[in-house]
């Protein structure tokens, strides 16, 4: 047979459903952000540094843009 907990009265409100605390959603978004700032920081890094380090032509530019 299953207990249930009681919940003291001044952790109840009511109507209220539980949620996920609020630090998973702002984890989450610095996540997603510095996840989309590396991915445009690798689309014009990449292109750039095969340029002038390895010095590729604009044909192989092209084919690490469209790969990408």
């Amino acid at each position: 047979m299953a207990v249930a907990r009681a919940i003291p009265r001044n952790e109840q409100r009511d109507g209220e459903r539980e949620t996920s605390p609020p630090g998973v959603f702002w984890r989450f978004w610095a996540a997603a952000t510095v996840s989309g700032a590396g991915t445009a920081v690798t689309a014009l890094a990449l292109p750039l540094v095969a340029l002038t380090v390895l010095d590729a032509t604009a044909f192989e530019v092209a084919l690490l843009a469209a790969a990408g």
